[in-house]
């Protein structure tokens, strides 16, 4: 499918609302994470996709990448609960590539081994994304 953002989700949004006769504050920040959830998902969610659902807390899915696109291809963990670690592969194609994740408080490497594959870490309730260094 093809993603749908919100203006609000994207750029924040400060108004007033009415419930019950009273009047509330609404504020939902801008942090700038999505803009960069979007960037990372333009420049590197190419090729074939493998999903990860074996644990229904912590989900993930990689994108291997596409020849014509250099350095395309990215793991993604999500974390709803606990934070934890998953083991996915990214295709032997990629065997020895170093991997960078991007969003979380430190950026973190990794190297896949000779197939490809490597064990990527999320924090507790929390997104990371890894992408070729």
């Amino acid at each position: 499918g093809i993603p749908c953002v919100f203006y609000t989700a994207l750029y924040g949004s400060f108004y007033e609302g009415e419930k019950d006769g009273e009047q509330y504050e609404i504020a939902i920040p801008h942090t700038g994470e999505l803009e960069a959830l979007m960037k990372t998902r333009a420049y590197h969610a190419y090729g074939e996709q493998y999903e990860y659902w074996d644990d229904p807390n912590i989900v993930g899915w990689t994108r291997v990448g596409v020849e014509d696109k250099p350095n395309s291809g990215c793991a993604v963990l999500m974390s709803n609960r606990d934070g934890g670690e998953k083991r996915m592969s990214l295709g032997a194609h990629n065997a020895g590539k170093k991997m960078i994740g991007h969003f979380d408080e430190t950026p973190t490497e990794i190297q896949l081994d000779e197939n490809g594959e490597g064990n990527f870490t999320v924090r507790a309730g929390k997104v990371n994304v890894w992408v070729f260094a």
